[in-house]
């Protein structure tokens, strides 16, 4: 049941903010779970992981290129 809330809550949360906000940069937010999965690990396991860190930032700037690209301003909704 817990699992089930947290998966509720984001998709209340990403429905939310699709009111305000293009789908492009929620798409770029939620693939922002990456670098948060990542350092829950990091700071659960307490151990730094050089090659995740990388994959992180590679797969987050990858999404940013195709995603963000002409896009508008920064908006309530990207908050």
């Amino acid at each position: 049941i817990e699992c089930g809330s947290w998966v509720a809550f984001g998709y209340l949360g990403q429905a939310l903010g699709l009111m305000t906000t293009t789908a492009a940069k929620s798409c770029f937010i939620c693939t922002l779970n990456v670098v948060f999965v990542s350092l829950v690990v990091g700071f659960t396991r307490k151990k730094f992981d050089p090659q995740a860190a990388i994959a992180a930032v590679l797969a987050v700037s990858g999404v940013a290129f195709l995603e963000l690209v002409g896009s508008q301003p920064f908006v309530l909704g990207d908050a």
